[in-house]
């Protein structure tokens, strides 16, 4: 699934109607930086980015799929006293 979430993000966007400025200045990215991202040869932005990304194109199951798949910390969490 994180392989290939640009390349979802982009389907939708593309449903949706949306150009490539348009999800630029929603998020307040160089639209040059969001192809990359949506054919992969940029690297996914942080989770906030990508959840505000998601809602606006309408990708709800994606973003569902990709919260609960996220990476999580390789910090162990400390138990408290």
């Amino acid at each position: 699934m994180l392989a290939n979430f640009g390349s979802v993000l982009r389907e939708h966007r593309n449903t949706k109607g949306l150009r490539l400025i348009d999800i630029a200045d929603h998020l307040k990215f160089d639209h040059t930086y969001i192809s990359k991202i949506e054919t992969g040869k940029a690297p996914l932005p942080d989770l906030e980015v990508l959840l505000k990304w998601a809602f606006y194109v309408g990708a709800k199951k994606v973003i569902e799929n990709y919260v609960i798949s996220y990476p999580a910390s390789t910090v162990e969490p400390q138990k408290a006293a």
